[in-house]
């Protein structure tokens, strides 16, 4: 099951675009839960994509472009860790945000040192709380892009500045033209000051 319905909340003047988020889970209830949760948030608008099974939410996240995927842990296919990994694997730079009935704090620990933005147990997130958690993973995984392309460009300019000499060393300013009227070229040589 698709369900590519907007969720605005608010007023939508000079608000961002809305949020695309792939929601993962087998049960209609709480896919349901999910989209109610979301219309209750007063925190900007939700384009949400729905999947009843990890291979179809699999199939969307490597297909798709999405914000955030909320991710059910116990699905048909596969289980805790598992259904983490298989989803991180396929939808790349997307911050999965985990929203299970699972309330073991170890598989929630273990899910974040692994890649998950955050853990959230179903029943005990409310509208904002996971609004916030989605806009704020969805905000960190922006900010993290931005830094890594901003430390390509680095590299890319450092590079070109060394033109294969070598680790980059900053320009040396030109030795100043000493009383005699001489001055020293690039290569140390001393030289002539031409009259101006």
């Amino acid at each position: 099951m698709t369900d590519h319905g907007a969720l605005p909340a608010g007023d939508q003047g000079g608000e961002p675009p809305p949020i695309r988020v792939l929601v993962v889970d087998d049960s209609p209830a709480d896919r349901r839960l999910a989209r109610e949760l979301l219309e209750e948030s007063e925190s900007g608008s939700w384009v949400l994509t729905m999947a009843e099974d990890l291979t179809r939410g699999v199939a969307l996240a490597s297909g798709e472009l999405f914000d955030a995927v909320l991710l059910d842990l116990g699905l048909p296919e596969a289980t805790g860790l598992e259904t983490f990994r298989r989803m991180y694997a396929a939808a790349g730079n997307v911050p999965i945000v985990v929203l299970t009935g699972l309330g073991d704090r170890a598989l929630a620990l273990e899910c974040v040192r692994q890649g998950a933005e955050d853990y959230l147990v179903k029943g005990q997130a409310g509208p904002e709380a996971l609004a916030r958690t989605l806009r704020y993973a969805v905000e960190r995984a922006r900010h993290k892009r931005r830094l890594l392309a901003a430390e390509a460009r680095t590299r890319l300019l450092l590079r070109e500045r060394e033109g294969g000499r070598g680790p980059y060393s900053p320009p040396q300013p030109p030795p100043p033209d000493d009383l005699r009227g001489e001055r020293a070229d690039r290569d140390g040589a001393r030289r002539r000051a031409s009259p101006a």
